[in-house]
């Protein structure tokens, strides 16, 4: 059986994130974030060894809660009580979505939720980065993705790959490196990506 970790990440503590510890290779992990959501640490990302999926939700009153409550609806939909559906939220207003989907047999929804750490200082807006942050010299950025470039060469990594990865990393470099490890992922999926990414990332 499948379990599928449905995490509201809006006003979430990564500490809180601990349940997910359980989760397998065959397990889903599924982020819902806003733009002000609390950053998250690859470390932890890396450590698991289950699927990840990341969803960027518009800001907006309650638009997070209806996002992760439609793409549960859609699960059971899809799967039913095959497989389990953990929200990982501190927001009791799930209660009710679980109670719904209980109602109509679907016994394998349920809401969990860490009290480790303080979640109210969870919610911290990053104010490192100003709205006329430039961007890095371009010198900067192409002796970056030279050393890379060179890096992946020794792990005979292929020339098309090398060629997308520097340019996801040109991208993203100035927005730290979680942009860079989301956008590797992206482009070649959980295991290709995160093994280039771990030949890339000291050089960040």
């Amino acid at each position: 059986m499948k379990t599928y970790y449905l995490v509201d990440f809006e006003n979430m503590h990564e500490d809180s994130l601990s349940i997910t510890q359980k989760a397998t290779s065959n397990d889903e992990i599924i982020l819902f974030y806003i733009s002000n959501s609390p950053k998250i640490n690859l470390d932890y990302l890396e450590k698991h060894s289950c699927v990840f999926k990341y969803y960027s939700v518009k800001a907006g009153n309650q638009s997070l809660d209806m996002c992760l409550s439609s793409y549960l609806g859609y699960l059971i939909k899809s799967y039913g009580n095959k497989n389990k559906y953990v929200i990982v939220s501190a927001d009791t207003d799930y209660d009710s979505v679980r109670s719904f989907w209980k109602r109509h047999n679907i016994t394998n929804a349920s809401r969990k939720f860490s009290t480790k750490g303080d979640n109210k200082t969870a919610v911290k807006k990053d104010t490192s980065k100003k709205k006329n942050e430039k961007k890095p010299p371009s010198d900067i950025t192409t002796e970056l993705n030279n050393r890379i470039a060179k890096l992946l060469s020794s792990k005979g990594v292929d020339a098309t790959v090398r060629g997308s990865i520097t340019s996801i990393v040109a991208k993203n470099y100035k927005r730290g490196k979680k942009d860079v490890y989301l956008g590797i992922i992206q482009k070649f999926g959980q295991n290709d990506g995160l093994k280039y990414y771990r030949f890339i990332k000291k050089e960040l």
